[in-house]
Parts: structure tokens; C-alpha cells; sequence
């Protein structure tokens, strides 16, 4: 799990597979979903070295989740035209996916449910 947060910043973020990308990683498939609990999010797995990661991550932008980099970025513009100060932040979640892709997901949802109240909490 790692959150990347600004209170006044919306640079502070970009798509995690920007970075894993940098470091060898392939994106195998990426996607949105929207599970139950949850924000929508983005899915992403991850391979390098026969290794694959899933990804779930969203963008936090004042009050709003979003999947999307791009509407978090214009979401936080039109928040600092307005003169309103817009939390800009990454929450992301992995883990290895191992021998079950399905149980790699089950595992990180609920992990991501455990965790998204406290740090939403956390970053008002």
C-alpha cells in the first residue's frame, strides 16, 4: 500500500505503472472496475521476470475518488481557480498475484476496504 499526498500540490501523483514501467515492468491489463465497497478503481496487472503484481489504485481530489488521472487533475485545476484548497493524492494497493489471479484480487480488495476509510479519514 502506498499513498503519495499533497494538500495544495496536484503534481504529486501519476499512473504507478509510469514508474513500474521505468523499472522494466510490462502492463498485461488495465481496466477499471468498480467493486462493491468501493470507489471505482483502476486495475492494473503488472509482469517483469515472471513475476506478475496486481494493482488497484485511485486519485483522490478534494472529497471525489477517481480512477482517472486526468479527471483528477482537472478536478484539482478547477478547485485552485475557485480558490478552494483540493487534497490532491495516489492511494494505491499491490500485491503478488502467485499461483491465483482471483485470489490475489479477493485478497487486495479487502484490504482496500479495510484500509480506504481510515486514510480518506486521514486526509481531509
Amino acid at each position: 500500500m502506498a499513498v503519495v499526498f499533497s494538500p495544495d500540490n496536484r503534481r504529486v501523483a501519476h499512473p504507478p505503472e509510469v514508474c513500474y514501467r521505468a523499472a522494466g515492468w510490462e502492463a498485461m491489463d488495465k481496466r477499471v472496475i468498480e467493486p462493491a465497497g468501493l470507489p471505482p478503481m483502476m486495475r492494473v496487472k503488472m509482469s517483469y521476470g515472471g513475476r506478475d503484481d496486481l494493482i488497484l489504485y485511485c486519485y483522490k481530489a478534494g472529497d471525489e475518488l477517481t480512477p482517472n488521472y486526468y479527471n483528477q487533475q482537472l478536478k484539482t485545476v478547477y478547485n485552485q481557480l475557485r480558490m478552494q484548497p483540493t487534497v490532491s493524492a495516489l492511494i494505491r494497493f499491490s500485491t503478488a498475484i502467485g499461483e491465483d489471479e482471483a485470489e490475489a484480487e479477493a485478497r487486495i480488495l479487502a484490504l482496500a476496504r479495510e484500509m480506504l476509510p481510515h486514510i480518506m479519514t486521514t486526509l481531509q
